[in-house]
């Protein structure tokens, strides 16, 4: 092999290298993200969402971020779950809209719309207006859910994972922590089992 083929293949081999540097560190990446975000109602991040509103047709549920974690503001002011309102959140942003049904429908109450089972509020870190999403009833299949999402008209479907998670009983979203305190500043524990009796 003469010197020439092999500087060939070495400036190939390295141009070949550096492209799939390039493509692992910056262009995957943003090809990946921009898949994940296809289809999704709404392009923004759990982490950006600072509160959470459900609205339904007897109560509201207000919810909050506070620190590192949740706190219910309504119907009671109280510790709310984080892994609960976190995971909520999460299916909330990940909600993908299946298909348009009615771009202009007549009747909302054909779709479970009027009155809604829910109405979900989210107000998002950098946005000025809220995002809206009005949630109504199972289709027929049962595996979507009819929803709108803000003043725009049009019905479309999304997975049946956003109405089991707006209808979650309010007890759901409270802490149900007992005694609230970080373990670490425990120096001690005194148990009092009372004395036998023969």
């Amino acid at each position: 092999m003469s010197w020439k083929t092999l500087a060939v293949l070495l400036v190939l081999a390295a141009g070949l290298g550096g492209f799939l540097i390039v493509d692992n560190q910056w262009i995957a990446p943003k090809r990946e993200k921009a898949a994940s975000a296809k289809g999704r109602l709404w392009t923004v991040e759990a982490k950006d969402v600072d509160a959470l509103t459900i609205t339904r047709k007897d109560e509201t549920i207000k919810l909050k971020r506070a620190g590192d974690g949740w706190e219910m503001t309504e119907p009671v002011k109280t510790r709310a779950d984080g892994g609960v309102v976190n995971e909520v959140v999460t299916s909330l942003t990940t909600a993908r809209v299946d298909r348009e049904i009615d771009p202009n429908p007549s009747k909302l109450a054909d779709f479970g719309l009027e009155p809604p089972a829910a109405q979900v509020t989210l107000e998002v870190k950098g946005q000025a207006a809220p995002l809206t999403l009005t949630v109504g009833g199972k289709n027929p299949t049962g595996v979507w859910v009819y929803a709108r999402e803000g003043s725009k008209p049009a019905v479309f479907v999304v997975g049946e994972s956003v109405a089991r998670d707006t209808a979650r009983p309010l007890v759901d979203f409270r802490d149900k922590t007992l005694l609230a305190f970080d373990r670490k500043n425990v120096t001690a524990v005194d148990l009092d089992v009372g004395t036998a009796r023969a």
